[in-house]
């Protein structure tokens, strides 16, 4: 089932728009399983990011992107985690060429534990699971700024992501939040 979800997901993200793609964008970011502006505690959970763009509707001083990313993250002593989702992009010229922009979408995410995990069986002993990993939903907001630098419009950006992953410990953590902090560079194809 797992398989089927997955490879539903990417053709699916593929088949939208095809391969042609205005933009690309590359972000590395720190991960934390929190509520926004939680704690870290100076935890470090490394993870990039990779993004192909389709440019919707451009005005003036605005434009609508869809933004398909791939993403990995290490959480430290927990997991490592793989997400494809899509997000719906609006960005907004602010102050000269200095922009803001708001993101919001789905996706689907898998989780490697990065430890032993144990199940009792029948015979009341505990023997080791198979690593399979987890598959999970998750719903996605982000908040960027960024600035266009040159004619090529190269755009350095930061960006905050909050997202609600689910199921994530079926019996009592249906609902997992996480947030990351963004740097990166969006650059166009073309």
């Amino acid at each position: 089932m797992q398989k089927k979800l997955f490879s539903l997901i990417v053709y699916w993200l593929f088949a939208q728009n095809g391969f042609a793609q205005d933009a690309f964008s590359v972000s590395v970011f720190n991960h934390a399983a929190s509520l926004p502006g939680g704690t870290w505690a100076g935890a470090i959970h490394p993870g990039f990011d990779l993004a192909m763009i389709t440019h919707t509707k451009a005005r003036q001083k605005s434009e609508r992107s869809i933004h398909w990313h791939a993403s990995y993250y290490y959480h430290r002593l927990v997991h490592h985690s793989f997400l494809l989702f899509g997000e719906y992009n609006w960005q907004k010229k602010i102050i000269g060429n200095l922009g803001f922009g708001l993101a919001g979408g789905a996706g689907y995410q898998h989780t490697f534990e990065d430890h032993e995990i144990f199940s009792l069986n029948k015979s009341g002993k505990y023997e080791r699971s198979a690593k399979a990993g987890k598959a999970h939903a998750h719903i996605s907001l982000a908040a960027k700024i960024q600035y266009p630098l040159g004619k090529r419009r190269f755009e350095p950006f930061l960006q905050y992501r909050l997202r609600l992953i689910t199921p994530f410990v079926k019996t009592y953590v249906p609902v997992l939040p996480a947030e990351s902090y963004h740097v990166g560079i969006s650059f166009p194809l073309r």
